[in-house]
């Protein structure tokens, strides 16, 4: 497969700063892309270790990028701040989601957070939460949706209530009706069949043009998995293995770009007997491009056409030496940049950030 984009940033770590990643990009209102992402200090690699929430800037369509700047400090009763979406509002200020890792009744529980800015990420307003307190929910890195009806949607990984044990994973949504006010769950759940100790985690949620929607999962079943709602996410069909998409415990994104929908994966299962493991898994590589120029639809595995697929495959990342993992993806002009995490040559696929610039004549 052809290897497409080209390295516009790397972030290292260094003895001071563990880990970077799990970012998000946007285009801010005079040209300039945000990428704000988390960075970890500490000795501790941990999903829950000390971090906060920085920004690198771009003013060149994201060839270079500069002015660094704390966008959100972890407060001291809090373990951590991390995992962040950006998304416009329709009132025009630019919000940032986030999840806030703290202490409640004895446990260490995440709850996603957003914060608003009126002059595009100058100031911020104070953190409003996007679910419910005293148990455990997920949102990914770059996962907030505004719908074309002016819903935003967050698809959530729940983990269970108020106890020690974090519990499989079910898919909900948090939604908001009100430009990002206020927040509420929809009242269905997507779950899995099978129970095992994963289940459904870290989903995405992608709209067609037909308003229909459609969600994707992680899984340990060796494929992400997926569902489809014609209700706004109120009901939603039985969930099934994608077949386009075989995949090891690692998140899949996909967003429209341009004319095209793009899905940035890692297109191979575990190996046979492999077990991944959290911080290390070698499985989470390569990291492959899909793209689609039907509104997504050829990605969804309802009409199976693999030479049609294979055509629009390239690789991002085709060195198994490393581990790429975490995607987000932004539309610059002529192309996408596309952010993830990169092993850096040790056995800790959480470790270093890297941005890809992608060309549309590269794959038009």
């Amino acid at each position: 497969m052809k290897k497409i984009g080209k390295e516009v940033l790397f972030l290292a770590t260094n003895d001071s700063i563990i880990r970077n990643g799990e970012g998000a990009l946007i285009k801010l209102k005079n040209g300039t892309i945000m990428y704000a992402y988390t960075e970890y200090f500490g000795t501790s690699r941990s999903d829950d270790a000390p971090a906060n929430i920085v920004a690198l800037f771009s003013y060149d369509e994201g060839e270079s990028w500069k002015d660094k700047r704390v966008i959100v400090t972890k407060k001291d009763d809090q373990a951590n701040v991390m995992s962040v979406s950006l998304l416009r509002f329709r009132n025009g200020d630019l919000g940032l989601f986030y999840l806030i890792y703290a202490n409640h009744n004895g446990y260490l529980r995440a709850t996603p957070h957003v914060i608003r800015s009126a002059d595009d990420g100058l100031t911020w307003s104070e953190p409003t939460p996007c679910a419910p307190y005293h148990t455990h929910y997920i949102l990914n890195n770059d996962r907030a949706v505004m719908l074309s009806n002016g819903r935003i949607i967050l698809p959530l990984a729940h983990h269970g209530e108020d106890s020690k044990q974090i519990s499989p994973g079910k898919v909900v949504f948090s939604y908001s009706d009100d430009d990002g006010l206020t927040w509420n769950l929809l009242p269905t759940q997507v779950c899995a069949v099978e129970k095992d100790n994963i289940q459904f985690q870290e989903p995405g949620v992608y709209e067609f043009n037909n308003q229909e929607l459609w969600v994707y999962m992680r899984t340990c079943y060796g494929s992400q998995y997926q569902s489809f709602s014609n209700d706004g996410g109120i009901s939603w069909e039985t969930p099934h293995s994608n077949g386009y998409f075989p995949s090891p415990v690692s998140p899949m994104k996909i967003k429209k770009v341009g004319n095209f929908t793009v899905s940035v994966f890692n297109p191979y299962p575990p190996n046979k007997g492999e077990t991944p493991s959290v911080w290390g898994s070698a499985v989470r590589t390569p990291l492959a491009l899909a793209v689609s120029k039907d509104d997504g639809r050829s990605l969804t595995y309802k009409t199976i056409d693999f030479e049609n697929f294979n055509k629009n495959f390239y690789y991002l990342e085709d060195d198994r030496s490393n581990y790429y993992c975490y995607p987000a993806i932004c539309e610059v002009k002529d192309g996408f940049l596309v952010a993830y995490y990169h092993s850096n040559g040790t056995e800790f696929s959480l470790n270093s950030a890297k941005i890809t610039k992608i060309l549309f004549s590269e794959f038009n």
